[in-house]
């Protein structure tokens, strides 16, 4: 009887442990959401923000792409749609091309102007050290045939991520508007 208790138990725990790493997105409760990584980066004036400078009074929408990546610019153009819809959430497309600064801003102007983007606020994040951390919630790193971007992370204001999404999965706009709707009113 005893023996068939820690059978038990083991495969409840390894249960439980599968489902949770199959949801770390979708807690039971927001104060289970997972934290936001504050940073500092610059823009395509040079001018250094920081996480605090950033945010907006219900929060921020992030998402990490580079000039190489065409389902960028497809997620980059739905998201642009939902901006002004949604004015008291701050929206930040993190560049995470490497390369001299100088040359990567010319490359990054091109592809703005070549997708008609200019309009997006664009940060650098030079050595990806940003998109690292926030892309390790996902257990994913850049390897050859594996591109986690792009990477899309919603935080509310109390500096909590509510959703993400990496690795050129198709962006699900019904979910990110319906999750942004939700942190607009405060909840």
């Amino acid at each position: 009887m005893k023996h068939k208790k820690t059978i038990f138990l083991v495969i409840l725990t390894a249960g439980c442990a599968w489902l949770a790493l199959l949801t770390p997105f979708s807690p039971l409760h927001p104060r289970d959401f997972p934290r936001a990584y504050p940073f500092v980066l610059k823009d395509m004036q040079d001018n250094r923000l920081s996480y605090r400078e950033l945010q907006g009074k219900k929060g921020m929408l992030i998402s990490f792409w580079a000039v190489y990546c065409l389902p960028c610019v497809q997620e980059m153009r739905e998201l642009r749609g939902v901006i002004r819809n949604y004015p008291e959430i701050k929206f930040y497309f993190i560049n995470i091309d490497e390369g001299p600064e100088d040359t990567r801003k010319k490359k990054i102007r091109a592809f703005l102007r070549r997708y008609r983007l200019n309009d997006l606020r664009v940060l650098l994040d030079s050595g990806q050290f940003t998109a690292d951390v926030y892309l390790r919630r996902f257990k994913t790193k850049k390897t050859p045939g594996n591109n986690p971007i792009p990477a899309l992370f919603i935080i509310d204001r109390r500096n909590r991520i509510r959703h993400g999404a990496a690795g050129g999965k198709k962006i699900q706009m019904k979910k990110i508007r319906r999750i942004l709707r939700r942190i607009s009113r405060g909840g």
